[in-house]
């Protein structure tokens, strides 16, 4: 017998009430998935708070990272140099 369980999101508070979020709940806002956000974070410039035991992101410092990027019409933060040049061929 098998169950189908859901994935367990985490719900994203209001914008007034936090300013940190897990990875869950920044992914969630972000509308990509944990790896693809976890793939951003190492990117230089990414707005990221790492501790020993725990991972945050500012919302709106993200977002305005996010914002920058699209209106400077640069690729994702995740796609690499050699990524970009395989697309190219």
């Amino acid at each position: 017998m098998s169950v189908d369980v859901a994935p367990r999101r985490t719900p994203v508070p209001p914008e007034d009430q936090a300013a940190l979020l897990t990875r869950q709940q920044m992914a969630s806002l972000l509308n990509i998935s944990l790896s693809t956000l976890d793939r951003w974070s190492v990117e230089p410039g990414f707005p990221v708070i790492r501790g020993p035991r725990f991972v945050r992101f500012d919302r709106k410092l993200v977002l305005a990272y996010v914002e920058r990027m699209a209106l400077l019409g640069r690729e994702p933060p995740h796609q690499t140099t050699a990524m970009a040049e395989r697309k190219r061929k």
